[in-house]
């Protein structure tokens, strides 16, 4: 019984982690994104 709570928990800290890192890939995206749309605006 504590061997499977504890692969829940573990399973748990993997999926925050991976969300985490989700969310900060997306905001680098955005970032250049923004940086390029910058870029080409200022050219304009």
């Amino acid at each position: 019984m504590e061997a499977k709570t504890n692969k829940l928990e573990k399973m748990k800290h993997s999926k925050i982690r991976g969300l985490i890192g989700s969310k900060r890939f997306a905001l680098e995206e955005l970032s250049e994104g923004f940086f390029i749309f910058f870029l080409v605006f200022s050219k304009l």
